[in-house]
């Protein structure tokens, strides 16, 4: 008689069972898969284009952060200026006030300014703070509301011409708050020269803060013990051209800007700035010949909202004055 046989699938994998066979002799027969061979372009070029594509995309979030935190330190300097004060938010009262079991209003009320009943004459500048406020005078004023009048030397109007050699001694303004302002603008004939320059004494240590041209650039340099900051405008001056010049320094943070190009940042890791030292000079390093001095003219200086005269012999903040010149009229423009 025939033997007869039935085949079972299962997983794959072909059993052949004879009727009249035991299960113990079952005979296993495995299937033979057929392998696949992975080419070059899925092996190699695929994983490659994966990787470009992540890059450009962390690459352009990269751009976007960056952007994005340049344009805030940007704004923070900005608003700084606008506002003149270290925190630029009004004050406010609040009332409590309960309608209800579930409800509660608060109701806001502005605090008057010490600035809002105008105290400082003469077109000084207000800045509160504290409880209390400052008067920046104008150039010609001083005293504590602006109230006294500086009389005029016959030189009070002139522009300030240095030549290199010569230079002004001024005593430094204190500022509220820990910060500093210098504003300044200049027309130049060299590429090199010392603007400002000031000495700083603490307990244990000594530097210097300066603002000069380097090579046609302008420099801010700060140097106190172990503290460093450079920052340099990328911009080159125009010889024979006015500029604006603005350095602001905020604890640790620096601000430099020539005209409204975009301003230089920096920061002091872990430091702040001290700020200007007791004594500034204007137009080179006192009579040092290690440094030259500034050779052009300077005009319409500020020491925070502090307007100072550097051709005024009756200036305030005068210590000493040498061989200043003036810029004559035909040559302003």
């Amino acid at each position: 008689m025939k033997t007869k046989y039935s085949t079972l699938s299962r997983s794959r994998t072909y059993i052949v069972v004879p009727r009249d066979v035991p299960p113990e002799n079952f005979l296993s027969v495995p299937e033979t898969q057929k392998e696949r061979k992975t080419g070059l372009v899925r092996c190699v070029l695929i994983p490659v284009l994966v990787l470009l594509v992540i890059a450009g995309l962390l690459s352009g979030l990269g751009y976007l952060v960056h952007g994005y935190h340049s344009h805030q330190e940007t704004d923070k300097w900005r608003g700084r200026e606008e506002h003149g004060q270290d925190d630029p938010a009004a004050a406010y009262e609040y009332t409590e006030l309960v309608v209800d079991q579930n409800t509660t209003l608060y109701l806001r009320t502005p605090v008057p300014s010490p600035c809002s009943s105008s105290p400082c004459l003469g077109g000084g500048s207000c800045e509160s703070h504290d409880g209390t406020f400052t008067c920046y005078c104008g150039v010609g004023r001083w005293g504590q509301f602006c109230e006294k009048v500086v009389k005029r030397s016959h030189r009070g109007q002139l522009v300030a011409q240095f030549s290199g050699q010569s230079y002004v001694k001024l005593r430094s303004v204190a500022t509220a708050g820990p910060r500093t302002s210098i504003r300044v603008q200049m027309r130049t004939s060299s590429k090199d020269g010392v603007i400002l320059f000031s000495s700083l004494d603490s307990d244990q240590n000594s530097g210097n803060l300066s603002l000069s041209l380097v090579g046609g650039h302008v420099q801010f340099r700060y140097h106190l013990g172990e503290d460093h900051l450079v920052l340099q405008s990328p911009y080159q001056v125009t010889l024979g051209s006015w500029h604006n010049l603005v350095l602001q320094t905020y604890h640790g943070d620096a601000m430099l800007r020539l005209d409204t190009q975009e301003p230089v940042l920096g920061s002091l890791q872990g430091g702040k700035l001290a700020g200007l030292g007791s004594e500034v000079v204007i137009g080179g390093v006192d009579q040092s010949a290690r440094f030259m001095g500034f050779r052009g003219c300077l005009k319409h200086l500020k020491f925070g909202h502090r307007a100072v005269s550097l051709v005024s012999d009756v200036e305030p903040l005068l210590i000493e004055e040498r061989g200043v010149g003036d810029c004559r009229s035909k040559e302003l423009s």
